[in-house]
């Protein structure tokens, strides 16, 4: 698995709205993470130099 420049922070009354669902609710949340980070790997990627589009190659190159 290739390395990703990503990152993503949550508040503080994120992780309390989280903490408060019920637990089918935290696992169908759980899910769709799961299923868009899939998507995303195997989806196309568009590399920018300078702000421009430098190159692009499928989940499978990285």
């Amino acid at each position: 698995m290739g390395t990703y420049d990503y990152s993503y922070e949550l508040t503080d009354e994120q992780l309390i709205r989280y903490r408060d669902l019920p637990a089918e609710a935290k696992l169908r949340w759980l899910e769709e993470a799961r299923l868009f980070t899939l998507a995303a790997r195997e989806g196309t990627r568009t590399y920018f130099k300078d702000g421009q589009p430098d190159r692009v190659t499928s989940g499978e190159d990285c």
